[in-house]
């Protein structure tokens, strides 16, 4: 299979001798950031050390990047900010490489569908979550707004004090797409939002063709940033009404323009692979009565493939 791609590699750089030093440039990145992180904290073993408490909250902020969240952090939470590293650069990637043990007595809340067996199988991969994990909470196939096109943080939220497990994992979407922030993203003058799909997003802001591009790069960084906050803000909520340690931390980055790259996905970069590890500090850690969130256990879910696809389709991967 090596000599095959190797093959096809040279026939494509005699055919187009223009993307020879663009491709290694881009290999030689991935190498050189690959080899920079082998000495620096994993975020697996930060993980998998957090884990041996008897209870905790692990809240995920999906396409969380480092930098932006320690710009914005301070102004909802209080607590210790360290950078941790992962080699896995989509939702998919981490969780097979994160969660490759058995974990019988972890509860993960999910908001997006990235983590069924469906998905999976799907794309051809052995992994499936449900062999790792007794307990999912697939929150995404009751509580998704189809009008935004994601679960809404707040629901997010609510999910987990209705089912409050003592060790359980929090995915939320944001701030991941779609930007559902204060500050998102038109199409027109009269303010409609974009369209149901992501991939118009996708397409204008030049992931797939720079030659598409119609929203700038400032525009998108500003969007995302708005996305950050309204999930920093339900995140402070739920911590409120917590009584067990929490950190906060991503599944990878985000490109936002940094090398013509948009989104997620792909070779290693330091914006997609440097993530915050936030340990939120105990002073606001259950500040707050959650005596009127009546606890439900949510797990066992029933869902179709196709509800699967239809959730995939709104994150903007189909």
């Amino acid at each position: 299979m090596r000599s095959d791609r190797a093959i096809d590699l040279l026939t494509e750089g005699f055919r187009s001798p223009d993307k020879i030093i663009p491709y290694l440039e881009k290999r030689y990145s991935a190498f050189k950031y690959g080899a920079s992180i082998l000495n620096r904290p994993h975020q697996k073993k930060s993980l998998h050390e957090f884990i041996q408490q008897d209870e905790f909250a692990i809240l995920i902020l999906d396409s969380c990047r480092f930098d932006y969240f320690q710009q914005e952090v301070g102004d909802f939470l209080d607590g210790d900010l360290k950078t941790v590293y992962t080699s896995a650069t989509a939702t998919k990637n981490y969780i097979q490489t994160v969660w490759d043990g058995s974990y019988p007595d972890l509860t993960y809340l999910t908001a997006l569908s990235a983590p069924t067996d469906h998905t999976f199988e799907r794309d051809g991969d052995d992994y499936r979550p449900s062999e790792h994990f007794d307990n999912f909470v697939h929150v995404w196939q009751n509580y998704e707004n189809k009008e935004l096109g994601a679960v809404p943080p707040e629901e997010m939220t609510k999910a987990a004090l209705r089912q409050n497990d003592d060790r359980m994992i929090v995915h939320y979407v944001q701030p991941h797409a779609p930007y559902i922030g204060d500050y998102r993203l038109r199409e027109d003058s009269d303010d409609t939002t974009w369209g149901e799909s992501l991939q118009d997003i996708y397409e204008r802001i030049g992931r797939y063709d720079l030659n598409d591009k119609t929203i700038s790069d400032e525009e998108l960084k500003k969007a995302y940033r708005s996305n950050l906050c309204r999930v920093l803000s339900s995140v402070r909520e739920l911590v409120s009404q917590l009584d067990r340690p929490v950190v906060v931390t991503a599944d990878h980055g985000e490109m936002l323009g940094e090398g013509g790259r948009y989104i997620h996905g792909g070779s290693p970069t330091e914006q997609l692979c440097t993530l915050p590890w936030f340990e939120v500090d105990e002073s606001i850690i259950g500040t707050t009565s959650s005596d009127n969130i009546e606890q439900v256990d949510q797990t066992g879910s029933d869902f179709t493939e196709q509800d699967v696809e239809e959730q995939l389709k709104d994150l903007g991967y189909l």
